[in-house]
């Protein structure tokens, strides 16, 4: 995120911030990071919701199959999207693949 401008203004102005437990699991279990990157990465989770999946969220759970079964998304796609979909968050992504999906929550790509 350090150097990349449109995140961080969109963070800057952001009211809440959170990931799912998908970007969080993707992202640490990158080869190429270095410990000081993990344990950065590790301190923003302290400061952000994490969403997490749990049978007791039926909405999110409701919204990952509607995803999967409607779009015919790879699973962590679903998980990721559908979070920020019930969280009625902006989906920040370098997916240009994501690009294409006509959704009704805002996404904001990465360059």
């Amino acid at each position: 995120m350090q150097g990349n401008e449109h995140v961080l203004n969109e963070l800057a102005d952001a009211e809440w911030i959170g990931i799912s437990v998908i970007t969080s699991v993707e992202y640490l279990s990158c080869n190429k990071l270095s410990i000081k990157d993990k344990d950065v990465f590790k301190e923003f989770e302290q400061r952000i919701d994490v969403i997490d999946l749990s049978r007791v969220n039926e909405d999110l759970l409701y919204e990952i199959i509607q995803l999967r079964t409607t779009r015919e998304l790879k699973l962590p796609d679903a998980i990721i999207i559908a979070s920020a979909k019930i969280t009625e968050s902006i989906l920040l992504t370098a997916d240009k693949r994501l690009k294409t999906l006509k959704m009704s929550n805002s996404f904001s790509f990465i360059n």
